[in-house]
């Protein structure tokens, strides 16, 4: 691994806003070395990349912010329609709401340093939110009085819909909420879980620097996306994406 192309996480970049703590954390941050192209030896740098966890966290949290961008599009197209279309025309609304609050509350936990095989393991978390949740207020997740009613209220209506798969197959009778309702719990508890990542970032970055070292984000992740149709010489387009390295997505900003 060369040093050339990486992208420092610059300090600013993002504002915690007063999010819970990290006082007194130790990261565990991962050396950058620069390989000599003629020689090939191999020597440390200034450089070291973000701790695991939280990079994990932020691809939750990434992926979170983009399914809650998608629903909230989707919903404000729809929103009208639903009024006169059979129940099940919410279904993907409700779908795309409901996963957003599972990767938010996953990627919490993924900051606070559980691991991808725990927050998955189906006997005690998968896709059970109401447990997530507890999870995640015990290690100081904390919402605001009237975003813990709100949330608090939406869980039990997620449990058949998105814990049971039937916002994705609607096989039996639910008991649910309204989108309205299940797009405000997930705007809830979007911006706190930012903000806690956002500040575990700084925290590391701060660490680094004690060290008088610089924390990189080295993109590890690609998306390889055949297209339609076909190029003049024949062939199909490919294209290939770079996914965002830690500490260059925009940081989720509190609804109004």
């Amino acid at each position: 691994m060369t040093t050339e192309n990486v992208t420092p996480i610059l300090p600013g970049i993002a504002g915690a806003n007063g999010a819970p703590g990290a006082s007194g954390r130790a990261f565990i941050l991962r050396p950058v070395t620069s390989t000599e192209p003629k020689t090939g030896a191999v020597s440390p740098t200034n450089l070291v990349e973000p701790p695991e966890e939280l990079e994990a966290a932020w691809n939750l949290l990434t992926i979170a912010n983009a399914y809650r961008s998608q629903a909230d599009q989707l919903f404000d197209l729809v929103r009208d329609q639903l009024k006169l279309l059979m129940f099940q025309h919410g279904l993907p609304v409700r779908h795309l709401y409901s996963h957003a609050v599972e990767l938010y509350l996953k990627a919490f936990l993924r900051a606070e340093g559980l691991t991808e095989a725990e927050i998955r393991n189906q006997r005690t978390y998968g896709h059970r939110l109401g447990e997530l949740y507890a999870e995640c207020k015990s290690r100081g997740l904390t919402l605001s009085p009237y975003e813990a009613a709100c949330f608090d209220r939406m869980l039990p209506y997620f449990k058949e819909g998105h814990e049971e798969y039937q916002f994705r197959f609607f096989e039996k009778s639910i008991s649910t909420a309204d989108p309205d309702l299940i797009r405000a719990a997930a705007h809830a508890i979007a911006p706190l879980v930012g903000a806690h990542v956002d500040n575990l970032l700084r925290k590391a970055g701060e660490q680094a620097m004690k060290d008088s070292k610089q924390i990189v984000s080295l993109p590890k992740r690609m998306c390889v996306s055949v297209g339609a149709g076909s190029t003049p010489d024949g062939k199909v387009p490919v294209t290939v994406s770079f996914l965002p390295p830690v500490g260059f997505v925009p940081p989720p900003v509190k609804p109004t």
